[in-house]
């Protein structure tokens, strides 16, 4: 066999060859994750009535760039809301407000073993696309619609979290725990109103996979 022959026969191989050195030298990944929502929220100043967090969902796609081993750079999209029980003495209720967030990760994935752990740390921008107050007043159900005017447009959050990510032929399943700290005030101050401050926190536990 010729000297060309053999050369183009074995970059045949190393291009088609799943078990080659570079079969999973992917930079660029994508995925899709979601879960549970544990939310509350802070109020300033105190109030007569009381808060207490609720549970919701979250989900959305991944896009995954690797920078260099063992780090990443990660941007997701995600739909979630944040939710917050709340009561008096005549009245219950829950205030929940929707949101499209654009989490920017960096993502660390130290080793290469098959299961291996995870650490993400970055920040969240959070796009509002409902809010809505609803309550029963002495027995009455009754909705606040002036509600969504009463939240900002958009919050800021500082995300970090740890998990794992277990290895699947050349794919990955992905668990994690992440907890996303509201840095803005989403409140809209209203005249009369008892609430000047309001951020948002939030706590995800997340299941997905990474192509």
């Amino acid at each position: 066999m010729e000297l060309g022959t053999l050369s183009v026969a074995l970059l045949a191989l190393t291009l088609t060859d799943p078990s080659g050195a570079n079969a999973d030298d992917r930079r660029l990944r994508f995925g899709v994750l979601g879960g549970a929502s544990f939310t509350n929220v802070t109020i300033e100043p105190e109030t007569t009535f009381r808060t207490s967090g609720a549970t919701s969902v979250h989900g959305g796609v991944l896009l995954s760039l690797d920078v260099s081993a063992p780090v990443s750079f990660e941007a997701r999209l995600l739909w979630e809301r944040r939710s917050v029980g709340l009561s008096d003495v005549n009245a219950a209720g829950q205030a929940r407000v929707d949101y499209v967030g654009i989490p920017l990760l960096i993502r660390i994935a130290p080793g290469r073993a098959r299961v291996r752990p995870v650490f993400l740390a970055g920040p969240e921008l959070l796009i509002k696309t409902g809010a809505r107050l609803m309550a029963t007043v002495d027995g009455v159900p009754i909705e606040d619609e002036g509600f969504e005017d009463q939240v900002r447009a958009m919050d800021v959050a500082l995300d970090v979290g740890a998990g794992a990510e277990i290895a699947v032929g050349r794919a990955s399943l992905i668990l994690e725990a992440l907890y996303s700290h509201g840095l803005r005030n989403v409140a809209v101050p209203q005249s009369g109103g008892n609430v000047d401050v309001a951020r948002t926190r939030a706590f995800r536990l997340s299941g997905g996979i990474r192509f």
